[in-house]
């Protein structure tokens, strides 16, 4: 079975979980993967992928895709020890780095400004 831990902050929910892969594959790690929806927006497919793309260039953490229902969404993964569990400070410090990218993402992507003027805010970054 799939466990999800949500997480919410503000209005963001960040989904964190396990990504299932067969036991045979990997037998001392384990891929944690954090995700966030961040929404549909009604700009052009082609001007959301140079979105996407100038975005993922200025992260530090996590990858911005267009999904296929045209939705707009932010993964991290990180692969982590099988069978120890994380320690709460590096938790704690690795998903505030991860919560860096989000807030970036979510500023630039909730500004409402043209694609062109948010591509031109990324520049500035």
């Amino acid at each position: 079975s799939l466990n999800i831990l949500v997480a919410s902050i503000g209005e963001i929910q960040v989904q964190i979980s396990f990504v299932p892969i067969p036991e045979n594959h990997y037998q001392a790690v384990q891929i944690m993967q954090f995700f966030i929806e961040l929404g549909s927006f009604s700009y052009p497919e082609a001007s959301l992928q140079t979105l996407c793309n100038a975005l993922n260039q200025k992260m530090a953490l996590g990858k911005v895709l267009l999904n296929s229902d045209g939705k707009l969404e932010l993964r991290y993964y990180a692969v982590v020890t099988k069978g120890e569990p994380m320690e709460e400070v590096a938790f704690a410090e690795f998903f505030a780095t991860f919560l860096t990218s989000v807030e970036f993402v979510v500023e630039i992507i909730s500004s409402g400004l043209p694609i062109e003027a948010m591509l031109e805010k990324i520049k500035g970054y």
